[in-house]
Parts: structure tokens; C-alpha cells; sequence
């Protein structure tokens, strides 16, 4: 998407920073691209696969869909349950999900985001108690497939007439 992604990564890559690129459709954008290139082909994790990248990694980058008009996606709910910090676009609908800086870390452009990564690269256990507060954030408040179908279901009783 035209969302500002590719700049985005393209800016950790140039920063330094271990960068791992999973998904669908990047393959035809990154193939002959001379930063990005070095990943192709991409990836497309399933099940198992797609938790071992979320596990094995320090931190995991959420940028939402300009297309969808998206302010989260289902993996803001799937990567504090691996413990993994996740570094999201701020939002305010993200605000109400988890707490800056405590359950989830936020950016609002790349300059902020590579501020971010850089400090909690250098601060392996203030970025691991965002991890586990997070994880704590997501369990207790139920933030998995069952209890975001449940709030659903509560959400169309409410509405029903």
C-alpha cells in the first residue's frame, strides 16, 4: 500500500536495525529494489511459523492498512500474546487498547519510530517489561479470539431491536 510502509522499512534497514519482512505482496514491490531487495522472496508465515517469528523476535512492528482506513489490526491483539513488545502506529482507538509506553510502544512518524527502536534495542529490560505488561494487558482483558468474538456477540445484543 501507498502508506508510507516501504519508507518505513527501508528506514530501519538504513538505520542498521535486524529487520525480518514476512507477508503477502511484497515480493513484486522489494524484487528489484536496492535496499529492500535482499528480502525477496518474501515469506508468508501460517500457524506455527507465524508465532515462532513473533516469539524469536525483540520487537514487532504494526502499520496499519491506509486502504482499510484500519486504527488496529487482529495483530495488535496477537503480538502482546507472544510476549513479543509490539511498536504501533498511535491511535487513538491503540490508546484505549494499551497503555503508551507500558503495554505497547507508539510512533506517529519515522523519525519517533527510530527513536523508539533504538531505545529499547539499548534497554533490554525496559523493552521486555513493555513485552510482559503487554502480555498481561492482552490476557486480562481478554484480547484473543474467544474474547474478542464474545465482545462482538455482546456488542450485536446491545444494538439488536
Amino acid at each position: 500500500e501507498d502508506d508510507g510502509r516501504i519508507d518505513i522499512i527501508k528506514k530501519l534497514v538504513i538505520e542498521g536495525f535486524d529487520v525480518s519482512l514476512y507477508g503477502p505482496d511484497w515480493n513484486e514491490v522489494i524484487e528489484n529494489d536496492s535496499i529492500l531487495g535482499k528480502f525477496f522472496p518474501v515469506k508468508y508465515l501460517f500457524g506455527n511459523e507465524y508465532n515462532m517469528a513473533l516469539c524469536g523476535s525483540k520487537m514487532a512492528l504494526v502499520i496499519y492498512s491506509s486502504l482499510n482506513s484500519d486504527v488496529y489490526t487482529r495483530r495488535c491483539f496477537e503480538i502482546p500474546a507472544t510476549k513479543t513488545m509490539m511498536i504501533a502506529q498511535r491511535s487513538s482507538e491503540m490508546l484505549d487498547f494499551y497503555k503508551e509506553d507500558f503495554e505497547c510502544v507508539y510512533f506517529s512518524n519515522i523519525d519517533e519510530l527510530i527513536d523508539k527502536v533504538n531505545h529499547y534495542i539499548k534497554h533490554e529490560s525496559a523493552r521486555k517489561e513493555v513485552s510482559l505488561n503487554g502480555y498481561n494487558r492482552a490476557i486480562n482483558s481478554e484480547y484473543e479470539v474467544v474474547g474478542r468474538a464474545t465482545y462482538i456477540l455482546k456488542m450485536i445484543d446491545k444494538i439488536k431491536v
